[in-house]
């Protein structure tokens, strides 16, 4: 599905920077940016295409301010253009704000959308902003909103695959307990995972931001498709 690729982190886009926030705005409604698609198979999407998945993040990044302001202010038409379902539009825009580590701003947007939308992704990234702010027991609050969602199979198959990578006792027994669901994945466990490996560098830490990055690409691909 097509995203605005000016809006992403670590975007090069020409418009990212020069143009003032309402002459991108008014791009955004002509067509005029270029769009990033986004791999019809997440898996084939490249392992070292920039995407910040810090567990923990402290503040925004930095160079995404100016991207962060104009995702903030889109509407979900401008943002979307043809819009079937509105929660989901929010969600997506959480989505984009969290992908830049906006945590509050995507609070904003997730929390206005609560237990709305086809697969509740708005409560999916509310979840997922608390488990990185991080207040894990509220990360699990809301996960219990959710309950399953449909990404959570290709979660399940993504960790068995990428543990045997590592070949490292501990990162095999996390995925084993990650893939303990109903659909082969058990957010609350990788919510303690997440716990577990904040501030401990190593092979489980690098297996958990991998697991991360892998999750907020293929919901924000999943809400994109919600928003339809």
């Amino acid at each position: 599905p097509p995203l605005i690729s000016a809006l992403l982190p670590n975007s090069e886009d020409a418009y990212s920077s020069p143009l003032s926030q309402e002459a991108l705005i008014q791009k955004l409604v002509e067509g005029h940016t270029p769009n990033i698609l986004l791999p019809t198979e997440i898996g084939d999407w490249p392992e070292d295409q920039p995407l910040h998945s810090d567990l923990t993040p402290r503040a925004p990044i930095a160079s995404g301010k100016y991207q962060q302001q104009v995702i903030a202010s889109l509407t979900p038409e401008q943002l979307c253009g043809s819009v079937g379902s509105h929660p989901d539009a929010i969600a997506l825009k959480a989505g984009l704000l969290q992908l830049h580590d906006d945590l509050d701003a995507s609070h904003r947007s997730s929390q206005s959308i609560e237990g709305r939308g086809r697969h509740q992704a708005g409560d999916y990234w509310h979840a997922i902003m608390h488990r990185r702010e991080p207040d894990y027991s509220n990360s699990k609050y809301w996960f219990r909103h959710v309950g399953e969602h449909p990404i959570f199979p290709q979660l399940g198959q993504y960790s068995s695959r990428i543990a045997t990578e590592f070949n490292h006792p501990q990162v095999s027994d996390w995925s084993q307990r990650l893939q303990q669901g109903k659909n082969g994945w058990n957010p609350m466990s990788f919510v303690d995972l997440a716990q577990a490996t904040a501030h401990t560098p190593g092979p489980l830490q690098t297996f958990t931001q991998r697991l991360q990055r892998r999750e907020m690409w293929l919901l924000l691909e999943s809400t994109y498709q919600d928003v339809q």
